[in-house]
C-alpha cells in the first residue's frame, strides 16, 4: 500500500517522512523527479545568489516580475539576498504546520522573490530545521534551485528536545494506556 499525501483531505501522515511521495505524485514539472538522499552540501555564494537574482529579474520563460530592489547586497559584501526572508519560528511541531511550511517556503523560493529563509533547532522542536531541508532538497532535485542561490540563516546554542521523538513517544504511551 503506497503512502498518500493529500493535504486537502487532511492526509498528512508523517509529512516530512513521506515528502518525495507527496513530489512524486505533485505533477508540476515535466522532468522526472528522484527525491536526492543524500545531505545538500554547500553554502550561499555570491556567484549562486546572482543567478538566482538573474532569474528572478529575467527569465524568459516566467515572467517573474520581482522588483530588483527586493535584492540587498548586506554588510557590502557580493552575495544578493532577498529584503524579505522566511522565518520558522511559529508553529506547532505536526505535519500540518511541516506540510504548509514546507509549501510556502517552496512557493516563495520559486516565485524568485525569496532566497532568505531563517531557522533555528528550537524552532518547532527540531522541525523547522528538518523541514527546511527537506524542501532544499526538493528545490535542488526538482525544481533545479541550488544551494547556494539561497541564503539560510541557522542558530546554534540551546538544543531543545527532539519534537518528533515526542510525538512518537506520546503515540506509545497512549497505546499503552488504551491497551490496559
Amino acid at each position: 500500500m503506497r503512502v498518500r499525501i493529500d493535504p486537502i483531505k487532511g492526509q498528512l501522515d508523517d509529512f516530512l517522512k513521506h515528502v518525495g511521495t507527496y513530489e512524486e505524485h505533485n505533477l508540476d514539472v515535466e522532468n522526472p523527479y528522484f527525491m536526492e538522499q543524500d545531505k545538500l552540501k554547500g553554502t550561499c555564494t555570491a556567484s549562486g545568489t546572482d543567478r538566482y537574482y538573474r532569474r528572478s529579474q529575467y527569465d524568459p520563460y516566467n515572467a517573474l516580475e520581482v522588483h530588483h530592489e527586493n535584492f540587498r547586497t548586506p554588510f557590502n559584501s557580493d552575495v544578493r539576498v532577498t529584503s524579505i526572508g522566511y522565518g520558522t519560528y511559529v508553529g506547532e511541531p505536526d505535519d500540518v504546520t511541516d506540510y504548509l511550511m514546507y509549501d510556502a517556503i517552496k512557493q516563495s523560493v520559486l516565485s524568485g522573490g525569496l532566497n532568505h529563509i531563517d531557522t533555528a533547532p528550537n524552532y518547532r522542536y527540531m522541525k523547522s530545521e528538518r523541514t527546511v531541508g527537506k524542501v532544499l532538497t526538493s528545490l535542488h532535485s526538482k525544481y533545479g534551485v541550488k544551494r547556494d542561490e539561497l541564503f539560510v540563516a541557522s542558530k546554534v546554542g540551546y538544543v531543545p528536545e527532539d519534537g518528533q521523538n515526542m510525538i512518537s513517544q506520546r503515540a506509545m504511551i497512549a497505546d499503552l494506556i488504551a491497551d490496559h
